[in-house]
């Protein structure tokens, strides 16, 4: 596979960015305790606030209602998994709770180091200055709408 293209004219790095600057918590099925005593109310409590399409945020009454829960129980679950960052309280109403998959907005984004930006920010702009000749001779440059596949970069 090659390490670098050439796109409209500069070179990139041949790897997907992701554009989700989120690192995304883990799905609750793969967390609660399963065949457990806990864990069959969790599995009840999430497959409400989780599963039904037609809300974002739920209210403790509404979970405890539905999930058969007591209201003393589903606010146990609430901060054990909040805590786990799975779980996120409505800004406007602090009684409703949302599940990450459902408001995906209120994930926090990754914190970058600032030597990491740097880094990318002096590899980016050595990339954009560098001219490089595809496989027939011709300068990837002379043709911004072809991409242009390379092996390798030319050391300056």
């Amino acid at each position: 596979m090659p390490k670098y293209v050439v796109h409209n004219g500069e070179i990139m790095a041949n790897e997907k960015k992701s554009k989700n600057k989120r690192k995304m918590p883990p799905k609750w099925s793969r967390v609660y305790p399963v065949g457990t005593k806990e864990g069959d109310e969790e599995c009840r409590f999430f497959k409400v606030l989780a599963r039904n399409a037609k809300y974002e945020w739920r209210s403790v009454g509404a979970l405890a209602k539905e999930s058969g829960l007591n209201k003393k129980r589903i606010e146990e679950i609430l901060t054990k998994y909040y805590k786990k960052g799975m779980i996120f309280q409505n800004p406007a109403n602090e009684d409703q709770w949302g599940y990450w998959e459902r408001v995906p907005n209120m994930v926090p984004e990754k914190n970058t180091s600032i030597a990491k930006k740097d880094q990318e920010s002096r590899i980016d702009s050595a990339l954009k200055s560098t001219s490089v000749l595809n496989q027939n001779g011709q300068s990837c440059s002379a043709s911004p709408k072809k991409q242009c596949v390379v092996d390798w970069i030319p050391i300056l």
